[in-house]
């Protein structure tokens, strides 16, 4: 992995000097996540098969980003981003017919938070003021915390087996000004397994284990909407 690092870092630094001007930006996103489960979850787990009761969780993602240009169609974008992601457990569906209850108890939304770094070719295609950008690339995402919320209650989850590290493809489509202000939809879809085979409880100990660990495959999926400038575009 540090080579990986190592070489993306030497990449960057020679696109850089041999480029073009380098804009920089920010960007924020609201997003719909959820972690796609594949097989029944076992260990101290609640229900036998999470799959049927995940349900999408929203969130955020922010951070910095750079434009590299290679042609006049074509640039390099990376981006160091904080990413909240997640999903949520919803149980209602077993209360059957107990109309009288309040089902909104009985959803547990799980929250992982990431550090991304997606990498993404960019190809622009003149369309009225502005231009439209097609987007498609990889990411690597590192796992700092996870906490899930049941009946009120917030507690951290324990990591411990946990697979940390997360590696995707983003693909995205959007529109840019020429004085820098841009918006786009992406799907972003992780390859990485983050299930490990043992059930983990959260550090309390007292709320029955909701992570993802336990299951067969575990992978995250998002899909959002990006609002991004950048900084001395129309100069």
């Amino acid at each position: 992995m540090r080579k990986i690092y190592l070489f993306t870092t030497i990449g960057l630094v020679s696109a850089i000097s041999s480029f073009g001007q380098v804009l920089f930006g920010i960007q924020g996103s609201g997003q719909s996540t959820n972690i796609a489960v594949t097989a029944p979850v076992g260990g101290q787990q609640i229900v036998s098969d999470l799959s049927a009761y995940l349900k999408p969780k929203y969130g955020f993602r922010a951070g910095l980003m750079a434009d590299i240009p290679i042609t006049d169609n074509l640039s390099l974008r990376p981006q160091l981003l904080y990413s909240a992601k997640g999903t949520t457990l919803d149980l209602s569906s077993l209360l059957g017919g107990l109309g009288s209850v309040d089902k909104s108890v009985f959803q547990a939304p799980i929250s992982y938070n990431f550090i991304e770094l997606p990498i993404q070719a960019m190809y622009g295609l003149d369309a009225g003021p502005g231009r439209v950008v097609l987007g498609a690339g990889p990411y690597v995402g590192y796992l700092l915390n996870a906490n899930v919320t049941f009946s009120g209650d917030t507690q951290d989850v324990d990591l411990a087996g946990t697979k940390r590290l997360d590696l995707g493809a983003q693909a995205s489509i959007g529109y840019e000004l020429p004085m820098g202000i841009t918006a786009s939809v992406y799907y972003a879809h992780g390859f990485t397994n983050l299930s490990s085979d043992q059930g983990v409880s959260s550090s309390g100990g007292a709320t029955p284990s909701l992570s993802i660990n336990g299951a067969g495959t575990a992978n995250t999926r998002a899909f959002g909407l990006t609002i991004g400038f950048f900084f001395g575009a129309g100069n």
